[in-house]
């Protein structure tokens, strides 16, 4: 564990960063985020914020925002992270208005939202990410710890406290996939809030009996009614990245061994069949090391016989 030192001495072990999540428990990119800080070296917790709700039009009620400000009272946190996707935004935004009354620390918005939407994510936020976080949040609370100014950070669009907002560019894309942990689905560090009650442990923990996973980050296909397109277009089409396949059959093979009760592999690519040479390499080790019914999505322009 990376446990390096700020300007102050401060240990990042003592940095505590709260990941507050409304895209449900078993979201890939908060139990990946959360095992990569944690790699880091910082002290991070996840809050979820009840279970992802497709329909919307439910916004949180009193007893629930209270169980998020005492968990939130109890950690102490030095920066407050939400992901935000556009079903999420409202419910987002209520909430960050109630953590701004008890808390004098950073509120910072990740995901797609700040990406389509940056002016009007940071009527609410003080720090938006705008394309890859781990990199960018570790320079953040490195410069938080040694008392520098962060407004120049690379993938962080900045709200002073005059209102003046500093938009900087987007850092290079991370390469290699491979170089990340694989996502963390346990209970350490996690609370849950469902139906206004706080648990330490998932009370519907699916993942006992299907795992969700992801091989790679973007898409080959440019349809403009998806926000991959928006993707596409900022990072000039560069943004498609696909992990190998001894690096997904180790994640499987760790899942499998954490939760011997899986039946079902969820594979969320956006498109799985897009490398005919990948898929070739994967169906083989795929039978052979975990041979378990999967689900992933595909494109018949991509399917080879």
């Amino acid at each position: 564990m990376n446990k390096i030192k700020g300007e102050l001495g401060i240990k990042r072990e003592n940095f505590t960063i709260a990941l507050v999540h409304l895209n449900g428990t078993l979201n890939m990119t908060s139990a990946g985020m959360h095992a990569f800080l944690e790699k880091q070296g910082f002290r991070v917790y996840s809050i979820f914020f009840r279970e992802l709700n497709f329909l919307g039009g439910n916004p949180p009620k009193p007893h629930e925002i209270e169980a998020l400000i005492k968990i939130l009272k109890d950690l102490n946190p030095d920066v407050i992270g939400m992901s935000v996707q556009s079903m999420s935004f409202w419910d987002c935004a209520d909430l960050t208005k109630e953590i701004k009354k008890n808390f004098r620390v950073p509120v910072i918005w990740g995901g797609i939202q700040p990406i389509i939407d940056p002016i009007r994510c940071l009527k609410y936020a003080d720090i938006i990410i705008r394309g890859e976080a781990e990199e960018s949040l570790i320079e953040l609370a490195e410069r938080i710890i040694s008392k520098r100014s962060y407004n120049s950070v690379k993938n962080l669009w900045v709200k002073d406290k005059n209102g003046k907002i500093f938009k900087n560019d987007y850092r290079p894309l991370i390469q290699n996939l491979d170089s990340l942990p694989f996502p963390d689905y346990s209970d350490k560090n996690k609370f849950y809030i469902i139906n206004g009650i706080i648990h330490k442990n998932n009370p519907i923990p699916h993942y006992k009996y299907g795992y969700n996973i992801t091989t790679s980050r973007g898409c080959p296909m440019r349809c403009t009614f998806c926000f991959e397109h928006v993707l596409n277009r900022e990072f000039n089409f560069k943004f498609l990245r696909r992990r190998s396949v001894n690096n997904v059959i180790e994640e499987l093979k760790l899942a499998l061994k954490l939760y011997p009760k899986i039946e079902k592999i969820n594979f969320w690519d956006n498109i799985f069949t897009m490398d005919s040479d990948w898929i070739e390499d994967f169906s083989i080790k795929y039978k052979r090391h975990i041979d378990k019914p999967f689900f992933c999505f595909g494109h018949a322009s991509l399917i080879k016989n």
